[in-house]
């Protein structure tokens, strides 16, 4: 996951000098002069460091337009889902064959079935969908096909270097599938 964001920002900062060089680049910028934040506070918005990530989420919050939705959505779709919750019983905990190891404290072999390490790139991709309820209003689940047929009904209104964006996304993609 910090390879993504190292080679995202890297790959940002190169596509954004390209950008600036092309004569309609820098009039679809001069038309859509809206105070877009910059490309880099949506990879920071991804980082495994969540003092980054909050800080970056903060800032496009305030410069907030549903156009962004998209970016979130392709970030998101590049990092696996957390895994689901154990089922439990009716009465709570599903029962074992080791209701002795509870009494003494020792760990019953239900233990690893019931624990499990949720991956970074999950809590990241939990929390950039988090954000995108709390701007939007709007709540889906975690398959991310509520998302693109709720902002499909939205008029087109993208940051303004979104197509720029999606080539890092591309490109990174293609970097690390091989």
């Amino acid at each position: 996951m910090r390879t993504l964001v190292i080679a995202l920002a890297a790959a940002a900062a190169a596509t954004v000098g390209f950008a600036s060089r092309s004569p309609i680049a820098s009039l679809e910028a001069q038309a859509n002069q809206v105070a877009a934040p910059p490309l880099e506070l949506f990879i920071q918005a991804a980082s495994n460091d969540d003092r980054v990530a909050r800080t970056a989420l903060d800032q496009i919050a305030r410069q907030w337009r549903d156009g962004y939705v998209p970016m979130f959505i392709d970030m998101a779709r590049l990092m696996r889902r957390a895994p689901r919750q154990v089922d439990a019983e009716p009465g709570g905990l599903p029962e074992t064959a080791d209701d002795g190891a509870a009494a003494t404290g020792a760990p019953s072999r239900d233990d690893a079935f019931l624990t499990r390490v949720i991956p970074r790139e999950s809590i990241v991709r939990s929390r950039l969908l988090r954000f995108l309820e709390r701007q939007t209003g709007k709540r889906f689940d975690e398959t991310l096909n509520g998302w693109r047929e709720w902002m499909w009904t939205l008029p087109y209104n993208p940051h303004p270097q979104y197509a720029d964006f999606k080539g890092l996304v591309s490109w990174w993609l293609a970097e690390t599938t091989g």
